[in-house]
């Protein structure tokens, strides 16, 4: 196991830079500053810390958002499966995501939610929150359920499409608030077990959600169908 590596503040690494990102990136994305401490440690210092700190293989993909033309409101860091997603806008996978005002963040299984609204357009804020229902049943299903760990709804206290389509997609995870970001022990402990339990996700899922989800709908409307017709009722 890596060694824990301090700052001159006695800071373990992984938090002193996700303690920058908090403090400093509601200043820089005000600005428009892409050159600032916040951005430097949300695109470049942190994924690299946590790739060698968390031993993470090249199955994975590390990528966080750049804000381009601008910086986004709710910025992220994400960790993908490259059979799964390369890109957060598709997929499902283990995110960072840093709530609009900077009061925390939360350690999330989610969603790429581009791909939510190609796929369902007007309907998407609707389906969005039936599959994640589904999804959340699913992983129910196979877990034995963590004290740290939670299927509660998140709140990016987001005000663009994308910080609330996330908040919709959300399936597990954990919050870390701005004043209580724990040391590295705990989140590399964190991002490990959430790891491990999204391979097992992907076991039983398969690569594709969609697909999952949609042979799921599809089942429980056989289902319905079954119990009109054994009730006498033409179809």
């Amino acid at each position: 196991m890596n060694q824990l590596q301090f700052d001159e503040e006695g800071r373990t690494i992984l938090r002193e830079f996700l303690e920058d990102i908090l403090r400093y990136y509601g200043n820089d994305r005000e600005k428009e500053n892409k050159g600032g401490l916040a951005i430097e440690a949300l695109t470049e210092i942190f994924p690299k810390e946590i790739k060698e700190l968390v031993d993470i293989n090249e199955e994975y993909e590390i990528k966080s958002s750049e804000g381009q033309p601008k910086l986004p409101k709710v910025p992220l860091i994400a960790v993908m499966d490259k059979e799964i997603t390369i890109t957060p806008q598709e997929g499902y996978y283990i995110v960072y995501l840093f709530n609009e005002k900077m009061k925390g963040v939360y350690l999330s299984l989610n969603q790429g939610w581009t791909e939510y609204t190609k796929k369902y357009k007007e309907d998407v804020n609707k389906k969005a929150v039936e599959n994640t229902k589904i999804l959340k049943e699913k992983l129910k299903s196979i877990l034995k359920l963590s004290e740290r760990f939670s299927f509660e709804p998140i709140d990016l206290d987001a005000t663009s499409e994308f910080g609330q389509g996330y908040e919709q997609t959300h399936i597990y995870g954990r919050y870390y608030p701005t004043k209580e970001i724990p040391d590295d022990s705990v989140l590399i402990e964190d991002l490990k077990k959430l790891m491990d339990i999204y391979k097992k996700f992907k076991e039983k899922i398969g690569r594709d959600h969609f697909k999952y989800l949609d042979k799921i709908l599809r089942e429980e409307e056989d289902k319905k169908i079954a119990i009109l017709r054994g009730a006498g009722i033409k179809i």
